[in-house]
């Protein structure tokens, strides 16, 4: 009995596939950020993402509702400081820093306070 042959079109669909799949894979970051850039850096991150610190007063933050649960902590030894004011804001941890002061307003939900 003859062999089936798969047409060189398909295998190549089903490489490009593979390939789509895997290069749709994101991998969390740690994402640095000072006082005059936590906003951005928080704009950007994404579901998994740690934002990391610097030594400094960071006023009021924000926030704002992701997707997926971004982290805020201190850089190594960093001594950091803020006031959060989330209204609303979802899928946030703050972990090790100061809170000089907690706000939470409107339909905030899954915030950790560690």
């Amino acid at each position: 009995m003859p062999k089936k042959r798969t047409p060189v079109g398909q295998l190549s669909a089903v490489a490009l596939g593979l390939s789509v799949l895997h290069s749709g894979i994101v991998q969390a970051a740690d994402l640095p950020a000072t006082p005059s850039t936590l906003a951005s850096v928080f704009s950007a991150a994404r579901g998994g993402d740690t934002i990391r610190l610097a030594t400094g007063n960071y006023g009021e933050f924000l926030g704002g509702a992701k997707p997926g649960l971004v982290t805020l902590g201190p850089q190594a030894g960093a001594a950091v400081t803020l006031e959060l004011k989330f209204s609303p804001a979802s899928n946030i941890t703050i972990d090790g820093v100061t809170v000089a002061g907690c706000h939470v307003m409107g339909a905030s939900r899954n915030l950790t306070f560690t």
